[in-house]
């Protein structure tokens, strides 16, 4: 049975929380929603002057990770930049 899907975003958020300390920002789980199964989780980085493909590797190592863990998970990291 895979976790709810608030489980999840804190567990995404922890290892992108971790993350941070190879980057120069933060890594945020910005909105979740829940769609046939699949959990899809908006990231955005904490600052501007950030490029998606600064951070979109640390984005699918994490659902790696967690759906190999997690049996069953579909799981979705989109790359978000923050809002103005």
């Amino acid at each position: 049975m895979v976790a709810p899907v608030g489980d999840i975003k804190k567990l995404v958020q922890e290892r992108l929380n971790d993350a941070a300390a190879r980057l120069s920002f933060r890594l945020n789980v910005t909105t979740d929603k829940l769609v046939e199964g699949w959990i899809y989780l908006v990231v955005e980085p904490d600052r501007d002057n950030v490029e998606i493909e600064d951070y979109v590797q640390v984005l699918s190592k994490v659902e790696q990770e967690l759906e190999q863990k997690h049996k069953g998970l579909h799981l979705l990291l989109l790359p978000a930049l923050p809002a103005d």
